[in-house]
């Protein structure tokens, strides 16, 4: 095991057009839930690498998750992220817990995890595992790629959706690794298996961006 470094971090929301201002109004901890912002239907066309790599997300100064879920969009506003990076090569380790509102309601609730391991520069990842929090950095293990969304309705049983199983797939893709600013930025989707009851579900046009250190 190697020795490194954790960060935890609180971040925010955006989501398409809105994400650039929402950007400025949000503050650590909680936000604007984007879904109570009356939006033309057509802004969803957008290309969600352009918003991501907009200048005014970029520059922003706090974290975002956004995902469109089953073909509705949604904002992220409250996350915990582990940031470990390896102090040999310079790569990070970065797990993404975030749900769309504070846990203190156990019967509704949506959460999204994301992993990505090894990362030094800007590229494409395949997911290949389920999305688990690294504490320490052991070289010998492959580099995991995970994604997982996880939601219960009142009293309905929990049900994760998962990478890394039978009938899931999905990429993560980092379009940005500023070493500078400290600042990770890129896009996911997957579809994601659950085992609970043998069925899938596809999360699309997702987009992140995180401060791999304070």
């Amino acid at each position: 095991m190697i020795g490194a470094q954790h960060t935890r971090i609180t971040l925010t929301l955006p989501a398409l057009l809105l994400a650039v201002l929402a950007a400025f109004v949000c503050g650590l901890g909680g936000c604007i839930d984007v879904n109570d912002i009356p939006t033309p239907q057509n802004i969803q066309h957008i290309n969600v690498d352009s918003l991501v790599l907009a200048t005014q997300f970029v520059e922003a100064p706090d974290d975002s998750l956004f995902a469109t879920i089953d073909g509705e969009d949604r904002v992220f506003s409250f996350l915990e992220v582990s940031a470990v990076r390896d102090a040999t090569t310079g790569a990070w380790y970065m797990f993404v817990r975030a749900s769309r509102s504070r846990l203190n309601d156990n019967e509704n609730y949506e959460i999204l995890y994301l992993q990505i391991d090894a990362v030094s520069d800007t590229a494409l990842f395949r997911c290949n595992a389920y999305p688990v929090r690294v504490k320490q950095i052991d070289r010998s293990i492959s580099p995991r790629f995970g994604l997982q969304y996880d939601r219960r309705a009142g009293s309905s049983f929990p049900v994760s959706y998962r990478t890394g199983n039978g009938g899931s797939s999905g990429e993560i893709h980092v379009l940005k690794f500023d070493t500078v600013e400290q600042k990770m930025i890129g896009t996911f989707h997957f579809v994601g298996y659950s085992s609970e009851n043998d069925s899938t579900t596809e999360v699309t046009r997702g987009g992140f961006r995180l401060r791999m250190k304070r």
